[in-house]
């Protein structure tokens, strides 16, 4: 009877670590899969050129994480990794979404820094000629440095554009050569107002 007993109690026994077993068994491949993809997007500059997607597949991850943690806390019984490999397909998903619109977005970007610049050079040549044509005289003075300034800022920018841009910086670079534009196209705007106030 002990025997019988004993039996049953071991075949119990084994059953249930066979059950805490696979119930406690975290996705630590896919945990690692995910952060590598992860890793892969921002390599590919994912958070520059595919934000959205690169936040999205983060932000899986994190929620994974967490998911995890608490599972680890809970009784070996009840935990359930099921919703923490869904949210890690998902982020490893999304992360290679992020790296082949990053690559998409980034060329589209080094095209739209190339006209950038060469707009943004026209602008600068329209400055410097509208600055030759500024009204100078008695209490202009300060005006006319203040566009100098304003002319030699834009040169500095376009300038730094161009160093981005051939470091492959192309987002930077566009913002730099539109910034440069728009400082140009000022200077050439505030002096035809002046000039055209002078003529009155």
């Amino acid at each position: 009877m002990e025997d019988s007993m004993l039996r049953v109690t071991s075949i119990v026994l084994c059953a249930l670590v066979l059950m805490i077993a696979g119930c406690a068994e975290k996705p630590g491949q896919e945990l690692e899969e995910a952060r590598k993809a992860i890793e892969d997007a921002k390599a590919a500059e994912a958070d520059v050129y595919a934000p959205s997607e690169f936040s999205n597949a983060s932000s899986a991850l994190k929620e994974a994480e967490a998911e995890i943690a608490v599972q680890d806390d809970s009784f070996a019984l009840g935990r359930d990794y099921d919703k923490a490999s869904g949210l890690l397909t998902t982020a490893s998903t999304q992360a290679k979404t992020a790296t082949s619109a990053a690559a998409v977005n980034k060329n589209k970007v080094k095209g739209e820094a190339e006209s950038a610049k060469i707009e943004a050079e026209t602008a600068l040549k329209q400055a410097e000629v509208s600055l030759t044509k500024a009204p100078r005289g008695k209490g202009s003075q300060g005006d006319v440095a203040a566009l100098e300034a304003d002319v030699a800022s834009a040169q500095a920018a376009i300038s730094e554009a161009e160093q981005n841009y051939q470091a492959g910086k192309y987002k930077q670079a566009l913002d730099g050569f539109t910034s440069a534009r728009a400082r140009s196209e000022g200077v050439s705007d505030e002096i035809q107002q002046a000039i055209g106030q002078k003529r009155r």
